[in-house]
């Protein structure tokens, strides 16, 4: 059975298991957390949004991202798991750590995919089992481990806005070398370092770059750009931190006080000044460490901020 063999992929195939239908085309775009992301394009009606992927306990489960009239603006979420289901529609139920959530499942090449609300995603970027039944499936039940959930849709979303276009890895690769490092600062935490802006305008990139040795709590240590810009008055600070090979999310940092800082995840570059209004916002952080090296989401969130911090720590670290 085609499923089978999917399950059985290794994931330097998982390319191939992108594909739920024979027009699509899947490409790689990055990896976070334990997925893959690839863009998908269709043979007949273009480029359809991007998917993270893992393998796990049941076979592939995929987490897809397609924009609705070209735009990613406005998009529809999709969770993608195998089935022995030979029909074209039926229902079926998908839980997250017991709370469970019905709908409608299409089936396509042994695949069944589901619409997400915004609830129902949150509830996956913010658990730790999904379990899915579906309804004359053979196979009683599957279920995954949704660690790495949250970076993985944030990062499908990403890949959306940017049309699925990845990275000049090789580009990223060489240009860190020619930066300087990033400077420390007084008080302690170089997070509150800014160079001379000049008479440069509010929101415009300041021709200074720095380069570091950064770490989430859920990554490896990675080799991380500063870019710097012209905050405006009701900040101090302005700067994006870049993981330089992009398999870490992107931080768009604005900092009024130690205590008081803004924080978006984004890995699109700015174009005319900062509008961060198509970017996740990851609500109010702090500065902590001993010498004022981390980064770290405050406990109390907006709702908006939790769902997009889903459970995953976020603190960010810079190796002194």
């Amino acid at each position: 059975m085609p499923i089978v063999a999917f399950a059985m992929m290794p994931m330097c195939q998982s390319a191939m298991a992108q594909a739920i239908k024979a027009s699509e085309q899947p490409n790689f775009y990055a990896s976070v957390r334990g997925w893959d992301v690839f863009s998908i394009t269709d043979s007949e009606w273009g480029f359809q949004g991007c998917r993270a992927i893992k393998n796990g306990r049941s076979g592939m489960i995929m987490i897809g991202y397609t924009p609705i009239d070209r735009t990613a603006n406005n998009g529809d979420w999709q969770l993608i798991v195998p089935t022995l289901h030979q029909g074209r529609y039926d229902g079926g139920i998908v839980s997250v750590d017991g709370y469970e959530y019905t709908g409608q499942f299409g089936f396509s090449q042994g695949w069944a995919t589901k619409q997400l609300s915004e609830y129902e995603l949150a509830s996956i970027k913010d658990g730790d089992v999904l379990r899915v039944k579906i309804n004359g499936d053979p196979v009683p039940s599957r279920s995954w481990e949704l660690k790495g959930s949250t970076a993985a849709s944030l990062k499908a979303y990403e890949c959306t806005h940017k049309g699925g276009i990845a990275p000049n890895k090789v580009t990223q690769r060489s240009a860190p070398s020619t930066l300087p490092p990033v400077p420390k600062s007084d008080p302690k935490s170089p997070f509150l370092f800014s160079p001379d802006a000049g008479n440069l305008p509010a929101g415009s990139k300041i021709d200074y770059s720095s380069i570091g040795n950064c770490k989430f709590v859920f990554s490896q240590p990675f080799r991380c750009s500063f870019s710097f810009y012209v905050p405006d008055q009701q900040y101090k600070h302005t700067f994006l931190i870049e993981d330089t090979f992009n398999e870490n999310p992107s931080l768009l940092v604005r900092i009024k006080s130690s205590s008081e800082i803004h924080v978006w995840e984004t890995g699109m570059v700015p174009g005319n000044g900062l509008d961060p209004k198509d970017w996740k916002f990851l609500g109010d952080w702090e500065i902590g460490g001993s010498n004022g090296e981390c980064l770290r989401p405050k406990d109390n969130q907006s709702s908006e901020a939790k769902r997009n911090l889903g459970q995953d720590s976020w603190e960010l670290c810079l190796l002194m």
